[in-house]
Parts: C-alpha cells; structure tokens; sequence
C-alpha cells in the first residue's frame, strides 16, 4: 500500500510610521504559491511518513498544503473519520488527466500538474520548486470582510506555449488546522496521528472567464482556514491560488 546606512535607516523609519499611521487592516493573503495535496487515508500503513511530511510543508509561506482524506482503505478495520468520497473522486480525475490507470495513497499532487509518492521528500520538494519557478496565470486575493470573504483573481502570465485567456473554476476547500486521533483499529492500531490542514468540505464558486473577477463568498464556520484554487477543469492544473486563516 505504498507509493516537501542613513538612507535605508530614513527609510525604514518612513515605513514603520507609515505603518503606525495606518491602522489595522482586514486579513488578506496574496501570491503565487503552490498547491499541495496529500491523499492519504488514517487506514493506510504507509501514510503516517507523508502526514508528518505535509505538515512540515504547510509551515512554508509559499506552499499551500491541503489534506484530502479518501474512503476507499476503509474497509480494512477503521473508517478514516475525515475519509470522503468527493476526495476520491477528485484522486480519480488527477488520474484521468495523468494517464494514470490506478490511485494510491499515499500521493501528493503538486500543483495539479505533477504527482509523486507522499513519503518521496526529495522528490516533492523539487516538485514544488518546479511549479514555484513556473508562471501563475491566474493570481489570487483573498480577504475578510465583516461575514463575507472578498476573492479576487486577476490574469496572471499564460504557460509557455500558451497564449489567449486562460480559463478556469473557483473551488474554495475548507479546513482545520490540526486534527488528532487515536487509531483504535486497522492498519496503523494504536498510532496517536496528528494531521494539518485536514479539508472538511468544498464549495463552488462559480468559473473564471480570464479576466478580473471579484466575487464575495460567505464566510463559513466551524474550521480554521479557507483556500481558494483556480482549476482548469476537473483534474486539470491549478492556475493560481491563495489562502486565508478565519481566525
């Protein structure tokens, strides 16, 4: 079951006035980070070396490091208590679009357009600097006003090879921080795990016709953290994303 000087002291004195002066400001993440996301499942043996990995990549500010439980080892002793067939649906179309003829747990998916083996630290992490180094053609800001999270997404610089308007989906995962649990049966029985950034659910937001979009979305309650990801289709890359803590 197997397979991340006086000029400069002027002017910073400058910004931390300017700083002082401005006030307090609504939460907001911007960028162009990458999109990582772990589908492993709390009844898979191989699993814990990629959990504990994916929690060291959620620490980096340009990565944004998503959980994705999937239902299908729950058969084997224990039901993943965050397991969900829409993760597995989501698996499937990476694979479809990958030519793969098979899902796994555990695997990371890097940006919607590479793969590797979860507890591959070596060759994840040179897969995130790949997509790093790579043009976003889309770029996203998310912030929170009031009840509401204001996303905007802008055109970024189209792939090499690519020209015209890039297209796309708004999805926006919603997550937990960290979640802990006692494994009482199954595979890893006994184990006390600790997983990051765990998705609890999905909403639609509607598509991306290439050009600047501002749209506002409820905020929701109950987790820690949204991300929204631009798609191109199901299974398709990630064309920009950002994220934003609710707390």
């Amino acid at each position: 079951m197997g397979r991340h000087a006086i000029s400069i002291a002027i002017s910073i004195f400058a910004a931390a006035i300017a700083a002082l002066g401005a006030g307090p400001v609504a939460a907001q993440a911007t960028g162009h980070p990458v999109v990582v996301e772990l589908f492993t499942s709390q009844g898979c043996s191989s699993c814990p070396p990629a959990d504990e990995e994916l929690g060291r990549i959620a620490a980096r500010d340009d990565v944004i490091a998503l959980s994705l439980h999937v239902d299908y080892w729950d058969y084997l002793g224990w039901r993943d208590l965050f397991g969900s067939p829409d993760h597995t649906t989501r698996q499937r179309a990476y694979a479809e679009t990958m030519n793969e003829r098979m899902i796994y747990t555990p695997q990371m998916v890097i940006q919607g357009r590479e793969h590797a083996i979860g507890s591959q630290v070596e060759k994840v992490r040179a897969a995130i600097e790949r997509q790093l180094a790579a043009p976003a053609p889309a770029r996203v800001s998310l912030r929170l006003e009031g009840n509401d999270i204001l996303v905007e997404v802008t055109p970024g610089a189209p792939p090499p090879g690519e020209s015209g308007k890039m297209k796309g989906e708004l999805l926006m995962a919603l997550f937990s921080d960290t979640e802990r649990v006692e494994i009482k049966k199954g595979e890893n029985r006994g184990r006390d795990m600790v997983y990051h950034n765990v998705v609890k659910g999905w909403s639609d937001l509607g598509g991306w016709d290439g050009a600047p979009l501002s749209l506002r979305a409820p905020r929701p309650t109950g987790v820690d953290g949204v991300a929204v990801l631009v798609q191109d289709g199901a299974g398709g890359p990630i064309l920009g994303a950002a994220r934003v803590s609710l707390h």
